[in-house]
Formats: C-alpha cells, sequence, structure tokens
C-alpha cells in the first residue's frame, strides 16, 4: 500500500506570502503531483503545523 505523507503546510489567510512563498499554491502544486505521479497512492496523511 502506498501512503504520500505531507507535513508542514503552514496555511496562511488566502493571498498571504510567508518567507515570500505562496503556500496555498505550493500545497496545490503538492496535491497535482501526487495525482500525476502517485495515481495509485491508497492515501494521503497531512500532519504537522497545518495553519501558520
Amino acid at each position: 500500500m502506498k501512503i504520500i505523507h505531507i507535513s508542514d503546510i503552514h496555511l496562511t489567510i488566502p493571498g498571504e506570502e510567508m518567507g515570500g512563498l505562496d503556500p496555498h499554491m505550493r500545497f496545490s502544486q503538492a496535491l497535482k503531483d501526487v495525482v500525476t505521479n502517485h495515481p495509485d497512492a491508497a492515501r494521503i496523511v497531512i500532519t504537522g503545523d497545518l495553519a501558520h
């Protein structure tokens, strides 16, 4: 069973950057990558700091 682990996404208020980066855009890119490259994954587990 393949499990994808994503950690510490640190979401902010939409449009607010953190460290010069947009965490919402980066999280979206990560999810798109999972869909594209790991369609056989059984689960996605998100842990750590979900909000900043």
